[in-house]
């Protein structure tokens, strides 16, 4: 009988998040991984750098200590809804918790924090710097072709975001197209003033901006709208001016990353040997900092469905069926919490006198109570 050979078990395209918390499941549970990427780490990338309670509980599952990146210094407790104007007024509603909502991180931090644990462990060969060319079928395997050679492996993992679709085309049916939307960002320091523990909302034409504080002196400022809102807020010193005053602060910007227009794209695999993870299965549209919490859940997910493969007690078609079914049962409560804040945000925009009435505490636990409702995990309730 004719034996397939492999280079490894699993071959994962895609370093960052979710590549590498796929990468650690797996080895943990005693399969061999190549992991590979094109970029040197750390990157800059386009993020809204918020991170939730879900995403700590995920960095335990890896083997990662939380305290590294959450700590008293870059908590959040809530969101504040600003409507700047150039007269040097602004209009704010204030939705916060005495408890913490999350954390502002930085993606950079959180991608090598993932990517130290991944080199820790014995089962993952890391290729950075390693382009994946191409993708073919050879036998029961898969063969990738990379810019150092090739690797053949039993199961393949793609999450390199939004070019997966051009890596494996003939393999991904696309089940949402993507959105006009693009995502700019940008990091502010600090330079006189004091910045809010609160995640600050302001709503504009054609988008929206999102300050994360990351520490007391930094904080990430994300643009997310129409290509037209994007080039018209590019320019440093009216932006400057316009976070200046929505904030009470004064702030220098540099630039962190651009991101394409592929936010609430969604693809699936139609092969039972190739899973998608992070930003290559669904893009999220950044409103409420879930992002990099949802790249950490569908590594560990489709890591663990794989690893059960390879111990035989699922096929590879169940395996990918039950991956996809846990993913959807993760990801609905971020697409409505997602679409319920910039909701928020657009009704505040048109009609702010509606929030009058309300103070910060009432709003605060409506929002939390609007978490609950939305999300359908537990795991989201406070550590």
């Amino acid at each position: 009988m004719k034996v397939d050979r492999y280079s490894c078990d699993v071959m994962i395209v895609g370093a960052s998040l979710a590549g590498s918390a796929a990468a650690i499941t797996l080895a943990q549970l005693g399969a061999t991984v190549t992991l590979l990427d094109r970029t040197i780490f750390p990157r800059q990338k386009s993020c809204g750098e918020g991170f939730s309670h879900l995403g700590v509980k995920h960095l335990r599952l890896l083997g990662v200590e939380p305290s590294r990146c959450a700590r008293d210094d870059n908590q959040f407790f809530g969101y504040r809804f600003v409507l700047p104007s150039f007269r040097a007024k602004k209009r704010e509603f204030l939705a916060q918790t005495p408890l913490c909502r999350g954390w502002g991180i930085s993606r950079s931090a959180l991608d090598t924090l993932v990517i130290e644990r991944a080199r820790e462990l014995s089962g993952i060969e890391l290729r950075l710097g390693v382009d994946a060319l191409s993708v073919a079928r050879e036998g029961n395997n898969w063969c990738v072709q990379t810019s150092r050679g090739s690797v053949k492996a039993k199961f393949l993992v793609v999450a390199n975001g939004a070019s997966s679709s051009s890596l494996c085309r003939e393999y991904i049916q696309t089940h949402k197209a993507p959105s006009a939307r693009v995502g700019y960002t940008l990091l502010a320091k600090l330079i006189q003033g004091e910045l809010p523990k609160l995640v600050t909302l302001i709503p504009l034409r054609d988008g929206e901006i999102y300050i994360t504080t990351l520490s007391a002196d930094t904080a990430n400022v994300s643009l997310v709208g129409k290509p037209s809102f994007i080039q018209a807020y590019r320019g440093r010193e009216e932006l400057t001016t316009l976070l200046n005053t929505a904030l009470n602060v004064e702030l220098s910007l540099s630039r962190r990353g651009f991101g394409g227009s592929h936010f609430e794209a969604r693809h699936k695999s139609i092969h039972p040997q190739l899973f998608l993870v992070g930003d290559a299965i669904e893009s999220f549209d950044p409103a409420c900092g879930m992002g990099m919490t949802h790249a950490l859940s569908s590594g560990i997910s489709a890591g663990s469905h794989i690893a059960s493969t390879l111990r035989g007690s699922l096929t590879p078609t169940s395996a990918l069926s039950e991956y996809e079914y846990s993913h959807e049962y993760a990801a609905r409560g971020v697409r409505r919490y997602s679409t319920s804040i910039r909701r928020l945000l657009k009704l505040y925009q048109t009609s702010p006198s509606l929030f009058t009435p309300l103070s910060g505490a009432v709003a605060g636990r409506a929002v939390a109570l609007l978490e609950k409702l939305t999300f359908p995990l537990r795991e989201l309730e406070p550590l």
